[in-house]
This record gives C-alpha cells, structure tokens and sequence, in this order.
C-alpha cells in the first residue's frame, strides 16, 4: 500500500537546541550515498545544531563545528559527511571555483550553510532546509518548502512524528550543550582534526583524507 506524499511545505518547531539537533540526527540515520542538505537562515536560526545532529545520526564521533573559516570540513561516519559554510563567499561562482562539484556529486553526503548564497549552481535535487527563529527565545522553525522524490520517504518520517501539528514533541528537553544561539556564527575548527589549507584552485580532495577511513576523524579544507 502506497503510503501519501509528505505535505509540502512541511513545517516542525523545536523547543531548543536538542530537539533541533534530534531533527538533523533524524536527516542523517536516513541518509543516503547522493544526498544534499541545503541548509539558509538567519545567525543563531541552527543551522549548525542541526549539522552536529546529522552528524551524530550518520556515526561521526565528535563534535561538528561551523567551518565559517576554512569553508569545508570533513567528517567519516557511516557516510562520508561534506560540511560547507558559504557564508563568506562572495557569490555563487566563487563557490563554484572553490570545488563545490566535488562535493555535491559524490558518493557522501553533503550539507551546505548558507547554501542561498549559491542558490544558483546548486542542484535542483537536493533538500532545502529552512531555519528561522520561533515565538519563544529557544523556540526553532524547521521547514521544508519542497520534497524532491528521492526525499519523500525521510519527509514521510518527519511528517509522522508527534504530534500530527508537526510541532515537536520529544519529551524533556535536554541542554546537552548545544547553543543554538551561537553555532552558526564561526568559531574554527581545531579539534584535533588535520587542517590543510587548498590552493587558489580549489579544494584537493587527494591530500586532505589522511587515509580516507571510517575512524570517526576529520579534514579541514582551507583557501590562502
């Protein structure tokens, strides 16, 4: 039996940071070779909050920073995680010449901060992710415009989560240390993690893998 469509836009509102982050940790347990999260709203909306739970849903062990400095990150999990924050970029070309293509069609999963920043050159099958600010400080909008057919069944399982409003419901909220009102606005991406600055011509996806495995570690991709 052919389950409905999702209802398109689809709309969830998150109590705090936790149940923002449950969201993405949602996205990423779903999460396919392919697919391309689109993430555009306002400072402090979490867009990152979100990022650190599709990581964690994706088995990136770790904790997800903005990468608002070095543009690119790289997370191993389950699927290799392609982290972009274009909030500095001057345009969508600029974003183009940085190695946007190799991170969009490859077999990981890619999300993209400010991605209408580069609107434009983005692929019209990927996943655009709407944050704004809710009616109360902590209070998060979570919206999904649209719902391209390799996404339904993941808007199937958003959709299905109480209560049928579409307003969040987990239970106890919990702090765990995800500050929605600050993740998105930079902080570097230390961490432990390798960082390897790209030349003018892009990212160089052949040295920033030390090793390419699955262990959990992360790339830093910069630009001089």
């Amino acid at each position: 039996m052919n389950q409905p469509p999702p209802p398109t836009p689809l709309t969830l509102q998150t109590a705090g940071p936790e149940q923002t982050r449950r969201v993405g940790e949602l996205l990423g347990r779903q999460a396919r070779p392919g697919d391309v999260f689109l993430l555009s709203g306002p400072l402090g909306a979490g867009k990152t909050c979100l990022t650190q739970g599709l990581a964690a849903g994706l088995g990136v062990e770790g904790y997800v920073r903005s990468p608002t400095f070095v543009l690119m990150t790289r997370h191993y999990g389950r699927l290799t995680l392609h982290h972009l924050d274009l909030y500095r970029i001057g345009g969508p070309e600029e974003a183009w010449d940085l190695g946007l293509d190799e991170q969009l069609f490859g077999d990981g999963v890619c999300v993209i901060e400010w991605a209408e920043r580069a609107e434009s050159v983005l692929p019209p099958e990927a996943l655009w992710v709407e944050l704004d600010y809710g009616p109360g400080e902590e209070q998060r909008r979570i919206t999904f415009p649209e719902a391209p057919e390799r996404y339904a069944p993941l808007l199937q399982s958003l959709a299905a989560l109480p209560p049928p409003s579409g307003a969040l419901s987990f239970g106890d909220d919990e702090s765990g240390g995800f500050d929605s009102g600050s993740t998105d606005s930079g902080g570097d991406s230390s961490g432990g993690a390798d960082v390897v600055g790209a030349d003018s011509g892009g990212f160089d996806s052949g040295s920033t893998d030390s090793g390419g495995d699955s262990s959990g570690g992360t790339d830093v991709v910069g630009n001089d």
